[in-house]
């Protein structure tokens, strides 16, 4: 019979394949095969054999479309598996051969798809699937002796965080000599070796035998003798990082050590340059272990140990075992500074009933600026003793004393039927603990007593502390007092705390705290007297500030501890804040309320006055929080003139001046993102100023341009990197009225500054993300562009009524339309033959500018307006013949030198010229002591440079001093007037004299007296002098067409007909 042959089907159906295995893993399988062979005996054996499986259900799962094939002949096997499921798909061949003394295994799978999450072969990642190709050759008859290779290829793992790839991993074991060595080599998981005498059941356990045996009182599990074994490795950080997300470490650990049962020796060592590990960091790791040292068992070292909580460095922890004991000393600074040191000496045993004991030998560390010491004794033990199985902890006493600051605790645990915690505080300061919080510095001395007590059910806890000179952000509070009894309860408590500043009770709140919900609870009644709102200004971090004033009245807080309605009223007193950005600052004039409802703070209408210029305005709205740690403005001011900014120039400013409105501001948004939107017309003393910073020279600008400009690979763009404060946002949309003054300062280096007045309307958006933007159309009313450059060119040009200004964006990419003038004054000798006379013609230098700021279009002219015309029409006739190059050298020669050009002769006399510049310069700068751009009076000093020298086409003048003051009387009155002394013979007239008065006689100006007295420019020879009188009246009428020049005057007419 063990020759017979057989043959047959087999077919299951829904078979509990678990039953017959004894194995709860397996569930029903149905399958339907053939079987063909011969023979019984296993040496025998000739069978072979086929199966489609139609489902295998294996830890609840349930795989279909399986195949199998095998063939078993002369103690060999050969077969082959394909798997077809939905979540499983691979190929797998094996061959063995038992022929031979030692079994030899051939196998080969190749695994297109598993999902191991589906089929729940693996459970931790939510997306878990595996793919790769391995190969198995070894030979062996048992697991611990086991010989030949493992290699992975192509394996690739793609979890709910990454796709890791790992190219290739080899794994050989060979056997020589009795000695095992088991190497591992990929440049993706690990690289190494394990060799020595060893059994692979039981290496975790003699690594346990050996850590246990520094203790007297450890009993060794049993293991077979004579094992030793060394191992080195070197670990790649993505195999870590595939097993655990939180957890990467550098691709340069190591990890080594021998083990040896006979010697009871254990050596030890791991180094690693990096390792992170659930949002904590170690560098340069370094740890050794040796349980047959005589200096130390352990020495761990570590540059910097950072964590969520606390940082430290230059991390040296020591143990060593002696006498049942083991000893640790530990060193390392800690801090973000590194200027807290440590210095701990701790040790570990076991006491006589087996239990766990902690204690704490003569330590000290530096935390906060405070040297804390442990210093044990008879009656302060400073140890825990604690039983892990029976869930019981003993806390001796404990006590930490840095000077008069004590903090001393002792409580016991007995699973969760006794609890016993009590700490007790003497003048304790709060910075010497509290973590540093953002815009909140709390100082002061705790001193006090927290006891929480359980016993057989009944709960009993309670605080009673004290913080003397409770100080908020520098400002002191009072004395503070706090009392917390607990309602049968570690989670419901009776409050009552009180703050007493020696004047009032500035505080007292009594209620109840529960937090026995999810959302903890509070209900409190709450009393302000003369409480300080100064420290609370750090909490409007650079957007509010200067909060002051006190608040006094009553109201509750109930609901979600985290985010409590309120309902009640405070009256606020010598209250005001700032705004540091604008730089202004305001008081309330009254003594305002507010109302406190839900999470706002509501402020009624009131009135407001700013602390420099006095004006005034009235401020409406509320302050909202959420959950106390984002608060939300929503306020408005309203006025007829209130300042709303007041800065200065700094090196950053990319504006600056005085703002008053008479209009509306809102502020809206979170206090560190807060919106400041103002629709308002400007008041008089508004002066806003823009400085161009990139502007280097004068060259760079031009308005005036000495010569042309060579644009070099790229002409620079015009930016300007607002520094403003964080989270502020400010649009100015204003009505820009005659009264304010806009002031933009082309060139800081040179002082050139372009200074007007008029109207507009003006949008002026600024925001943290740099942005400074502006909108609007402004037409000039009247101005000066105050051109100087190298402290030697100093001329006023006068920008004329009707100029425009417009913005679209870019407050650099301004469009500009403007005519300025600068009245000269030139001997025309130089390119009249005819014209024999000393005397200096007045000439009208005229620019009209066009296009953008930087990139302009001009029209020089120069115009003769009060000249006689016969020299008018011969001077003209020189300077305008259609020679543009002629007439710019005749431009910037009556510019910078009030001198005319000979162009038959191109040489200057330099010695007249610099002293002509310098002498200009030198007036220009004492002129600017005797007066400000904003005073009334306007006190001048010039000095004019004669001709002399001999060439017989010029007449010869003297040098000549002028004095001239411009003020103005009331709102109605105008006056110039001009004195010149000559200095020298060449004059008849020892003073020179000119004045001219006007009277405006309508609201708009554009109506006017005028009486005048000057000397006359004409002048045919050295023999005459004359001054020309007059009186009369003048009425100014802006037009475009004729059209529009008749519309006026008719209703004019009209509104002048009663």
């Amino acid at each position: 019979i063990d020759l017979a042959a057989y043959k047959g089907k087999i077919e299951l159906n829904n078979f509990d394949l678990g039953v017959l295995l004894n194995n709860p893993l397996f569930g029903k399988t149905s399958l339907r095969g053939d079987l063909k062979g011969n023979g019984f005996e296993l040496d025998r054996v000739n069978t072979s054999f086929n199966a489609e499986v139609s489902k295998l259900n294996f830890n609840n799962y349930t795989y279909k479309n399986i195949d199998i094939t095998g063939l078993y002949q002369l103690n060999t096997f050969d077969g082959n598996l394909k798997i077809d499921d939905e979540h499983f798909k691979m190929n797998f061949s094996a061959l063995a051969d038992l022929s031979s003394s030692l079994n030899k295994f051939d196998l080969k799978s190749e695994i297109k798809y598993l999902n191991l999450k589906e089929t729940k072969l693996y459970k931790r990642d939510t997306i878990a699937i595996l793919k790769g190709n391995v190969k198995i050759d070894l030979e062996g008859n048992t697991f611990d002796d086991m010989a030949g290779k493992l290699i992975f290829n192509n394996i690739s793992y793609t979890n709910q965080f990454d796709q890791f790839d790992f190219k290739q991993f080899n794994l050989s074991s060979s056997i020589k000599d009795n000695l095992k060595r088991i190497e591992i080599a990929s440049e993706d998981i690990a690289n190494g070796y394990l060799s020595g005498n060893f059994y692979f059941s039981e290496l975790l356990t003699v690594a346990q035998n050996s850590l246990g045996e520094i203790y007297s009182n450890y009993k060794p599990y049993f293991v077979k003798p004579n094992q030793f074994l060394d191992f080195n490795f070197t670990i790649h950080s993505q195999i870590v990082s595939l097993f655990f997300s939180e957890i990467s470490i550098d691709d340069n650990t190591t990890f080594r050590g021998k083990i040896n049962t006979n010697k009871n020796q254990l050596r030890l060592k791991l180094a690693s340059p990096k390792i992170d590990f659930y949002g904590n960091e170690i560098k340069d790791l370094l740890l050794r272990t040796d349980n047959q040292n005589p200096l130390y068992n352990s020495h761990l070292t570590a540059s910097k140990v950072q964590t969520k909580y606390y940082n430290v460095s230059e991390l040296n922890l020591l143990s060593l075992y002696q006498n049942d004991t083991l000893y640790f000393k530990s060193v390392f600074t800690g801090g973000d500074k590194k200027n807290e040191d440590f210095n701990l000496d701790f040790f570990y045993t076991l006491n006589s009933v087996g239990k766990s004991v902690i204690g704490f030998d003569t330590s000290s560390f530096k935390f906060k600026d405070n040297i804390w010491n442990l210093s044990p004794n008879e009656s302060i033990p400073n140890k825990i003793t604690f039983d892990l199985k029976e869930n019981e902890f003993n806390f001796s006493k404990f006590k930490l004393v840095s000077g008069a600051q004590k903090i001393a605790f002792k409580g016991s645990l007995e699973a969760d039927v006794n609890k016993e915690f009590l700490i007790n505080f003497t003048k304790v300061k709060l910075q010497s603990f509290l973590p540093i919080i953002d815009s909140l510095a709390l100082k002061g001395s705790l001193s006090g007593s927290i006891d929480l007590v359980q016993k057989k059910g009944v709960y009993n806890p309670k605080a009673l502390l004290t913080i003397n000179d409770f100080d908020v952000n520098g400002f002191n509070q009072g004395d503070l007092s706090l009392s917390l009894k607990g309602d049968n309860s570690f989670e419901k408590y009776a409050v009552d705390l009180s703050i007493d500043n020696r004047k009032v009770k500035s505080i007292e709140a009594t209620g109840f705290l529960d937090f026995s919900e999810k959302r903890p609870l509070i209900d409190l009644e709450v009393y302000l007297e003369e409480f300080g709102l100064d420290a609370f200004s750090p909490l409007g971090k650079d957007v509010l500030s200067s909060i002051r004033g006190t608040a006094s009245g009553n109201f509750s807080l109930s609901g979600f501890i985290g985010n409590p309605e309120m309902d009640g009223a405070l009256k606020l007193k010598n209250a005001g804040l700032k705004f540091p950005y604008l730089n202004v600052n305001y008081d309330f004039e009254v003594e305002p309320t507010v109302r406190l409802t839900e999470q706002s703070f509501v402020f009624e209408a009131f009135s407001l006055i700013d602390t420099k210029y006095k004006t005034k305005g009235f401020l409406k709205g509320n302050i909202s929080h959420k959950n106390f740690n984002q608060w939300v403005l929503e306020m408005k001011i309203d006025s007829d003139n209130l300042l709303v900014l007041d800065t200065q120039n700094t090196d950053e400013s990319t504006y600056y001046g005085t703002i008053f409105i008479d209009g509306e501001a809102n502020f809206t948004g979170l206090t560190d993102q807060l919106t400041i939107d103002v629709n308002a017309k400007t008041m008089p003393q508004t002066n806003f100023i823009v400085p161009l910073k990139d502007v280097q020279t004068a060259d760079s600008y031009r308005l005036i341009h000495f010569k042309s400009t060579i644009t070099k690979t790229k002409e620079k763009q015009q930016q300007v990197a607002l520094e403003a404060v964080k989270g502020l946002s400010l649009n100015l949309n204003m009505e820009v009225t005659k009264d304010a003054t806009a002031q933009v300062v082309i060139d800081e280096i040179n002082g050139s500054q372009l200074t007007g007045s008029g109207a507009g309307n003006l949008m002026i958006e600024i925001d943290t993300r740099g942005k400074f933007n502006m909108f609007g159309d402004y037409t000039i009313n009247s101005g000066v562009y105050d051109f100087k450059y190298g402290g030697i060119v100093n001329k006023p040009f006068l920008i004329q009524k009707g100029g425009a200004i417009s913005w679209n964006g870019n407050p650099f990419e301004a469009n500009l339309d403007v005519t300025a003038v600068y009245k000269a004054k030139a001997n025309p000798g130089v390119l009249l033959p005819n014209f024999n006379s000393n005397r200096k013609i007045e000439v009208d230098l005229v620019t009209r500018i066009t296009g953008g700021l930087f990139s302009s279009k001009q029209d020089l002219n120069i115009q003769l307006t009060n000249v006689d015309p016969i020299i008018a029409s011969e001077l003209e006739f020189v300077l305008n013949d259609n020679n543009v190059n002629e007439k710019t050298t005749q431009f910037v020669s009556l510019l910078a030198f009030d001198n005319f050009v000979n162009p038959d002769k191109v040489d200057f006399n330099a010695g007249a010229t610099i002293s002509s510049r310098a002498s200009s310069a030198l007036a220009a700068a004492f002129s600017s002591l005797l007066s400000t751009p904003d005073d009334k009076f306007q006190l001048g000093l010039d000095y004019q440079q004669g001709n002399s020298g001999n060439d017989i086409d010029r007449l010869n003048t003297d040098n000549q001093v002028d004095v001239s003051v411009t003020t103005q009387l009331g709102d109605k009155v105008i006056i110039n007037g001009k004195v010149g002394v000559p200095i020298g013979a060449q004059t008849q007239s020892s003073v020179v004299g000119e004045v001219k008065v006007e009277v405006l006689l309508n609201k708009d100006g554009n109506f006017r007296g005028v009486i005048f007295n000057r000397q006359n420019e004409i002048q045919y020879s050295t023999e005459e002098e004359g001054y020309t009188q007059g009186v009369g009246l003048s009425y100014q009428v802006n037009f475009n067409t004729l059209s529009s020049l008749l519309k006026k005057i008719t209703l004019k007419k009209k509104k002048d007909t009663p």
